[in-house]
């Protein structure tokens, strides 16, 4: 049974009087439990789905069409007294950068605090034991002297730790974690990838990664759902989709991984669509080149095309 159930969502931005759309008519679902990665190049609208399923779009954007779904309640039809319930207690989310996320004038003990007073029934000592807890969770060392420490006291790595830790302190069922190694190096980006895998893993949490890498989902995800431009182009289990990629943005993607033993990497010609830009047709043909007459005219469905395997493409069969 789906836990997050996204049907045919559609958001769009408010500039200069046009209604821009940014993403167009995404579903998928994610069962209790299980990881799902949502990857694909940037703008391609990941965060702004991220932020539509906690219902913190930006001022100019709105939802146009399609229903989110939280352990069956539409979320897109909750109170704002239901919202602040949900957000932080049952969904927590773990921002891109770890270098602005913390209020520098707060130590991290005192913004963890407020987070678990404000979404449990504890409060004072016994929410202080809570907090301490959740930085030994996340391996944060001497997690006692941490607690009185300023952002500014800890390496970008203990900061990232610290955010995983409030997003967990309030034993959330659902974890969005939005890039989460961002501005990390690549053993920290490592380390906290991990972390993120242990911690969903004892949990039994639903975690939806967001992230512009392939690689980086492979090692953590059960599954995967490729977007481009606004829509998802292919989702399938991770080994399937690494071992069978179909669509010709997949392949083109995988190809560019350096750790592909045949590596060989497919050039992607031009850029991606900008919101402003009108496309006929699937999105991907401008930059495709195995397209033909019907991918300038028509959107492809996205449809099975095998077990736990969708796709959105009218040629998949002719691409080698």
């Amino acid at each position: 049974m789906s836990l997050l159930e996204i049907k045919n969502l559609k958001i769009a931005f408010n500039v200069d009087k046009y209604c821009l759309e940014a993403v167009h008519g995404i579903s998928f679902s994610l069962e209790k439990g299980k990881a799902l990665g949502l990857v694909g190049e940037s703008g391609c609208g990941k965060s702004i789905t991220a932020s539509a399923i906690m219902k913190l779009l930006p001022s100019n954007a709105l939802i146009t069409s399609g229903e989110i779904f939280y352990d069956n309640k539409n979320i897109l039809q909750l109170s704002d007294k239901e919202l602040g319930s949900l957000r932080g207690k049952k969904i927590a989310l773990i921002p891109q950068d770890p270098m602005t996320s913390l209020n520098p004038l707060y130590t991290i003990g005192e913004q963890i605090l407020e987070a678990v007073e404000l979404h449990s029934e504890y409060k004072g000592n016994k929410a202080k034991e809570i907090v301490i807890q959740s930085l030994k969770d996340v391996q944060i060392p001497d997690a006692e002297s941490k607690y009185n420490a300023y952002p500014h006291q800890l390496s970008g790595g203990m900061r990232q730790r610290a955010i995983i830790a409030m997003a967990l302190s309030c034993n959330s069922e659902l974890l969005i974690a939005d890039e989460p190694t961002t501005a990390l190096d690549v053993t920290v980006q490592a380390q906290i990838l991990y972390l993120i895998k242990k911690i969903q893993q004892e949990r039994n949490l639903s975690l939806l990664l967001i992230s512009h890498d392939l690689g980086v989902v492979y090692n953590v995800c059960d599954e995967i759902a490729v977007m481009y431009s606004g829509s998802i182009v292919e989702q399938a289990e991770t080994t399937e989709l690494f071992k069978n990629p179909k669509h010709p943005y997949t392949k083109a993607l995988l190809s560019a991984l350096p750790n592909n033993s045949n590596f060989s990497p497919e050039i992607i010609e031009g850029q991606p669509p900008s919101l402003t830009e009108i496309v006929e047709g699937c999105k991907f043909h401008t930059r495709c080149k195995y397209k033909t007459d019907i991918c300038k005219t028509k959107i492809p469905n996205f449809e099975n095309v095998g077990d736990n395997h969708k796709l959105a493409c009218f040629n998949w069969n002719n691409i080698n």
